[in-house]
C-alpha cells in the first residue's frame, strides 16, 4: 500500500507542476496585458502633450524673436528721429542767427537812411525855396537859383488859364487851364487839364480835345510823389499823335515835361515844362517833381 501510494504521489506530481506552470503563465500573460491596457492610453497622452509643449516653445521663440526685431526697429527709428530733430534744431538756430543779423543790418541801414534824409532836408532847405498855392491846392520846392516864383491867371474866350514863372529861369514854365477853357489858338503843352488813364493807357487832356482819347501819351517814366502819379514826357511821348495840332502840345525837341492831375475846383491839371533839358538833367528834374504835394 505504501508503495502504491508513493507511486500515486509520483504519478500526480508532474500534473501538479504542469498546472502550476500554466497558472503562472496565465498570470504573466494577464499581467502583461494589464500593463499594456493601463500603459497604452497614458503613453499616447504623454506624447501628444509633448508635441503641444514643443509647439508652444517654438511659437514663444518666434514671438520672442519678432519682439526683439520690432524693439530694435523701434529703437533705430527713435534714434533716427532724434538725429533729424537735432539736425533741424541746429539749422533753425543758424537761420535765427542769420535773421537776427539781417534785422540788425536792416535797422542800421534804416538809421543811415534817416540820417541821410535829414541831411538832405537840411541841404534842400538851404538850397531850395517852397511854393504853395491854395487855389491850385499844390505845394512844391524848387532850386533857389530859379529866383522868385510868380503865379498869374488870365482869361480865355471862356474859362481861365494859369501860369507859374520864375524870375531867374525863363525856361521853366508851369501851367494849366480850367475845365471850361476855350481859346482861338490850338494851345501848347501848358494848356492842359491833366491826363486821363484808361486800360493802362494815358491821354493828354487839352481844351481842343473832342474826346479824352484824342491825344495818346507814352510817358518815358511815371513817378509816385506823395500819393500823386506824375507822368514824365518828352517829344517822343506824342509819337502817336493823330494830327499836326498835337505837335503843338508836345514839349518839343530838347525839352522835358511832366503832367499831373489836381483836385482844385478851378483847375484839374498841371504841366511842368522845362524848355531846355540840357540845363536841367532828368535826375534834377525828378527831384523837383518828387517834392510836389497835391491837397
Amino acid at each position: 500500500m505504501d508503495g502504491v501510494k508513493q507511486t500515486a504521489k509520483r504519478t500526480n506530481r508532474p500534473n501538479a507542476n504542469k498546472a502550476t506552470a500554466e497558472t503562472d503563465a496565465k498570470k504573466t500573460i494577464e499581467t502583461q496585458q494589464g500593463k499594456k491596457t493601463a500603459g497604452g492610453p497614458k503613453g499616447g497622452k504623454t506624447g501628444f502633450i509633448g508635441i503641444i509643449v514643443a509647439g508652444l516653445v517654438i511659437v514663444l521663440a518666434v514671438y520672442g524673436w519678432q519682439n526683439a526685431d520690432k524693439s530694435k526697429l523701434k529703437n533705430d527709428l527713435e534714434q533716427s528721429i532724434r538725429n533729424k530733430e537735432k539736425e533741424f534744431n541746429l539749422k533753425l538756430n543758424e537761420y535765427e542767427q542769420d535773421v537776427s543779423a539781417l534785422k540788425e543790418e536792416k535797422q542800421s541801414l534804416e538809421d543811415e537812411k534817416s540820417k541821410l534824409e535829414e541831411e538832405l532836408d537840411s541841404i534842400m532847405a538851404s538850397t531850395t525855396l517852397g511854393f504853395t498855392n491854395a487855389e491850385l491846392g499844390v505845394t512844391f520846392k524848387y532850386p533857389i537859383s530859379y529866383g522868385e516864383a510868380k503865379f498869374e491867371e488870365s482869361k480865355g474866350e471862356k474859362g481861365k488859364r494859369y501860369t507859374i514863372t520864375f524870375s531867374k529861369n525863363d525856361k521853366l514854365v508851369i501851367g494849366g487851364i480850367s475845365p471850361d477853357y476855350q481859346a482861338g489858338s490850338e494851345g501848347t503843352f501848358s494848356d492842359t487839364r491833366g491826363y486821363a488813364e484808361k486800360g493802362g493807357k494815358y491821354y493828354f487832356k487839352s481844351f481842343s480835345s473832342e474826346s479824352e482819347e484824342d491825344y495818346a501819351l507814352a510817358p518815358i517814366k511815371t513817378i509816385e510823389a506823395n500819393g500823386s502819379k506824375i507822368l514824365v514826357v518828352d517829344k517822343g511821348s506824342f509819337a502817336s499823335e493823330k494830327d499836326a495840332a498835337s505837335s503843338q502840345l508836345s514839349p518839343g525837341e530838347g525839352s522835358l515835361g511832366a503832367i499831373l492831375n489836381l483836385n482844385s475846383e478851378n483847375y484839374s491839371g498841371m504841366s511842368i515844362w522845362d524848355k531846355d533839358a540840357s540845363s536841367t538833367p532828368l535826375a534834377r528834374f525828378e527831384e523837383m517833381l518828387k517834392t510836389i504835394q497835391v491837397k
